[in-house]
């Protein structure tokens, strides 16, 4: 059985958000060699601008309530409150390099086990195309069409699903042409890993 991923699996792992139990469990079963994991290479790029621009984001905040912590600490009566936003703003510092080395970790794992797919410059071309048929993202349309290209290559037997919390992927159109290669489009992580359960469950008869 293959499972495609994409950007927010890696995200999920990295970030440990709501999701992040099923993800660890299906990159788990790739590891004991259960299913076959894969994913567009630019998977495994774009998740470090998503942190980095998060990054940005919180040194914005940061800065802002830096500067409002030394007023308050010049008042009295609001030194209190000064003192219980000092550590909050210790801990916004750290947090860059803790969801940094947990996305290194997850990208090495997945890198070990799974197997990458090429953006090469046919699908880029054909991304092109999907921008304006589904209207994608340019992003999402680079991972569509690497998913596409690689499910043209494989045995139309052999069961597949792409599962991605991208809610532009939940599009009737990609469903009808995805079933054409034998593959279920899963938007939650945890719906996902019940698939690859019941998919693997032995056969008692």
């Amino acid at each position: 059985m293959i499972i495609y991923v994409e950007s927010n699996f890696v995200l999920e792992l990295a970030l440990e958000q709501e999701d992040a139990a099923s993800a660890k469990t299906i990159l788990s079963l790739a590891e004991q060699g259960v299913v076959e994991l894969s994913f567009p290479v630019f998977a495994l790029i774009e998740p470090y601008w998503t942190i980095g621009k998060n990054k940005l984001d919180r040194d914005n905040l940061y800065r802002l309530l830096y500067n409002q912590v030394k007023l308050l600490k010049r008042s009295e009566q609001h030194r209190a409150l000064a003192s219980v936003l000092d550590p909050v703003m210790e801990e916004m510092q750290k947090l860059y390099k803790k969801e940094n080395d947990l996305l290194e970790l997850s990208v090495r794992r997945l890198l070990k086990v799974g197997r990458p797919i090429a953006i090469t410059g046919s699908v880029v071309a054909q991304s092109l195309s999907y921008q304006g048929q589904f209207d994608f993202t340019p992003q999402d349309a680079v991972i569509y069409a690497a998913l596409m290209a690689d499910l043209q290559q494989r045995d139309p037997a052999e069961v597949k699903c792409f599962t991605s919390r991208d809610t532009q992927f939940d599009d009737p159109g990609i469903k009808a042409e995805l079933q054409l290669y034998n593959c279920r489009h899963i938007v939650e992580f945890r719906h996902a890993l019940q698939y690859i359960e019941s998919t693997n469950k032995p056969d008692d008869s």
